[in-house]
């Protein structure tokens, strides 16, 4: 039996594309492990460090000082929302831009989103160094009793997001690229930089302002170092001076605008709780909560390291029409992080306790009636980000500012109102109880619909 030339040239053409498509769910797959990897490396250092301030600074810090540390360093996480959404939007953008002008559309997209970055941090800039005027900021973190450096501290913060807003693209263009071991190798370099610093400043008994610029300087050296090779290696297309145009200011400011109401909600929603606990229970109970969920930091960090190299891999794959994949990705990575992440905070509620005594030089004896939520909140927040990776590499993000927004309003009332019964445990379980209703219900209902979709 013959076949005609037509048909011979049919089945060609599914064979070449069924090909293509295995190639390319192969390649993000491949990128997705190589970024996991190197960002484990990363998300360690961060770790690493976190805990290493400890014993480095508690013990002449004293505890009062040794919170205001810790919470301000919590509060940098609320101006991360502060570039309006454009650095999640570039991500989603670029790791969808593809062939034959896809290093062209993300150059293009880079060169406009430095510059709405920069205008974003100048304007931060002069309004953070005026805030002093109109805010006290030792009533805001309950240190009235450490004079002006709280103030100080803030100040060091404001400097910190401002110079930070353009420098953080860099990560976000890379993990686009799927290039997430880029943004690994960067980040461990860093928090090593941010290691020495401290080091240095606290040998000489630094206080707590001269100590966050220490902290948070390394990150800001390192991002430097990787944007010299984003425009000079990496991505030489972005040197090419282009006015933005109105399509791609509109295309990062409509992709981004749900991006930043959704980082703000997340903000509060799940970094505010350090910052309640120094308003309602007191400055001196912040070291117990800010150690623990440094500790416990381990499992949401551990969970990132795989699921956050898929936001691109996703964007893709959506591009793509390639449902399967999706679908499959999506539902090891849940299994592989509620497992993972029960099995290390199990660990961690054992071992927790004993260790926060040897990091503290048994200045902090965290109970564990505190470690429990803690243990709690790490596996469902690890789970949910992976949810969320899909979400965003989808650009389903209207839901997940709905119940992020949801979620954000009531932790913050169960939050503040179990602490007055509880203490800082009753911040937690308030945290809990908030995302298991708002978030976790609407998640689960995601998941079980992507399973019932057909590939086109």
């Amino acid at each position: 039996m013959t076949t005609s030339p037509a048909a011979h040239q049919t089945a060609t053409v599914i064979f070449d594309e069924s090909s293509s498509a295995i190639s390319r769910s192969t390649r993000r797959r491949v990128r997705a492990r190589r970024a996991a990897f190197t960002m484990a490396g990363g998300s360690a250092a961060s770790l690493a460090v976190g805990l290493a301030i400890v014993p480095l600074t508690v013990g002449y810090l004293g505890e009062s000082r040794f919170g205001l540390l810790a919470a301000t360093i919590a509060a940098a996480a609320l101006l991360e929302p502060i570039d309006l959404g454009i650095g999640s939007a570039l991500v989603t953008l670029v790791g969808s831009a593809t062939a034959p002008h896809g290093k062209a559309r993300t150059a293009q997209l880079v060169r406009t989103a430095a510059k709405l970055a920069a205008g974003i941090g100048l304007i931060l800039a002069v309004v953070g160094f005026a805030s002093p005027l109109l805010v006290s900021w030792p009533d805001v973190f309950n240190a009235t009793s450490l004079g002006s450096a709280a103030t100080r501290s803030v100040l060091v913060l404001i400097a910190a997001a401002a110079l930070g807003l353009p420098l953080s693209l860099v990560d976000r263009i890379n993990l686009g690229l799927q290039h997430g071991d880029r943004v690994g190798v960067t980040t461990v370099v860093g928090w090593l930089l941010s290691l020495a610093g401290v080091v240095a400043v606290a040998s000489r008994h630094g206080d707590v302002p001269w100590l966050l610029a220490a902290y948070l300087g390394g990150p800001l050296v390192a991002r430097w170092g990787a944007a010299v090779l984003l425009v000079v290696r990496w991505l030489p297309e972005v040197r090419e001076s282009h006015d933005p145009d109105r399509a791609t200011v509109w295309s990062l400011v409509h992709t981004g605008r749900l991006f930043f109401v959704l980082q703000l909600a997340v903000a509060v929603a799940y970094t505010s709780d350090q910052l309640v606990v120094a308003r309602v229970v007191g400055l001196d109970a912040v070291p117990d909560y800010a150690i623990g969920a440094r500790l416990f930091g381990v499992v949401t960090a551990g969970a990132a390291l795989l699921v956050r190299p898929l936001w691109p891999a996703y964007a893709e794959a959506g591009a793509a029409g390639d449902v399967e994949w999706i679908r499959s990705t999506l539902h090891r990575s849940i299994r592989m992080v509620f497992f993972g992440s029960v099995t290390v905070g199990v660990v961690l509620l054992v071992v927790g306790p004993r260790l926060i005594g040897v990091l503290s030089h048994d200045v902090v004896n965290t109970d564990r009636g505190l470690l429990v939520p803690f243990a709690v909140w790490g596996v469902i927040m690890a789970t949910g980000n992976a949810v969320a990776m899909a979400l965003n590499g989808l650009a389903v993000v209207r839901m997940q500012v709905i119940v992020a927004s949801t979620m954000a309003v009531t932790n913050l009332i169960l939050s503040i109102s179990l602490a007055h019964v509880f203490g800082a445990a009753g911040v937690l379980w308030g945290s809990v109880i908030a995302y298991l209703g708002c978030v976790g219900l609407p998640y689960a209902r995601f998941v079980a619909r992507l399973g019932r979709l057909e590939s086109p």
